[in-house]
């Protein structure tokens, strides 16, 4: 797993739960170091975790 803090994590799988999407974490997890990238490596704290997570 990446450096994720462990809000972000529990808001994370929360929101996918909700979704009936939580067999899709893993894309998740996979997809965040690009979108970071793309965003220019912002710092994963609020509210910046909120945007990208």
């Amino acid at each position: 797993m990446h450096q994720v803090p462990g809000g972000m994590t529990t808001n994370l799988v929360a929101q996918l739960r909700e979704m009936n999407a939580l067999n899709r974490l893993d894309e998740v997890y996979q997809e965040l170091p690009r979108v970071r990238k793309e965003l220019g490596y912002p710092p994963l704290v609020t509210p910046t975790s909120q945007i990208v997570g």
